[in-house]
């Protein structure tokens, strides 16, 4: 791999946070953190944090911790809400915490012409899962993606929460399989479409 490469990572929590922590320890990449929230004290639990940034923006606190812990400073920090206005990249993680803003991601990044990566990555209370679709997907697997992954408009509800109560080594685990996923594929290794890990032990 020559150069850096842009990421765009939606989302800064239960997955995000532990992502761009796995991500910055690679030092290939520029991040691009976007997320209006603020860490609170209950993120301790399951999140990449420390106490002394409990209250600040989640992108701006992940840029001090990466540059504390890996001594990486290739971060850009978005603390906005993705929404329909939003743009994407042509590597894009979704890994917000309710279904409308992923369905936003993945059919803007369709759009792009100059798309490469996208990853949809969630956990539940038993499993993790992780969506790859590259600029090769085959257009079944996107059609079947759009149609399993993302309720119809009418029935998504936007409280529909994709990350449910975790500790902090599902977030790790799953942030280190997302960092996995995205170096096959600029290895030039096509990432499987679906991965499931089961996480009761």
């Amino acid at each position: 791999m020559s150069g850096k490469k842009n990421i765009l990572m939606i989302g800064c929590g239960s997955i995000g946070s532990w992502t761009s922590l796995c991500l910055s320890r690679t030092n290939f990449f520029n991040l691009f953190l976007q997320d209006f929230d603020v860490f609170e004290e209950k993120n301790i639990k399951g999140q990449f944090v420390t106490t002394d940034l409990i209250g600040k923006k989640k992108p701006e606190a992940l840029k001090i911790l990466c540059q504390r812990f890996n001594n990486y400073d290739s971060i850009t920090p978005i603390v906005t809400k993705f929404n329909e206005r939003s743009n994407v990249a042509p590597i894009t993680l979704a890994v917000t915490d309710n279904i409308i803003s992923r369905k936003t991601a993945c059919m803007k990044w369709l759009a792009l012409p100059s798309k490469e990566l996208f990853i949809d990555a969630r956990l539940t209370n038993t499993d993790l899962r992780i969506y790859v679709l590259t600029k090769n997907t085959e257009k079944e697997i996107i059609d079947e993606h759009l149609n399993n992954m993302y309720p119809d408009d009418k029935t998504i509800d936007d409280n529909i929460v994709c990350t449910i109560s975790q500790s902090t080594y599902c977030g790790a685990t799953i942030g280190g399989y997302i960092t996995s996923k995205v170096l096959q594929y600029l290895s030039g290794i096509e990432p499987e479409y679906a991965t499931e890990i089961n996480l009761v032990f």
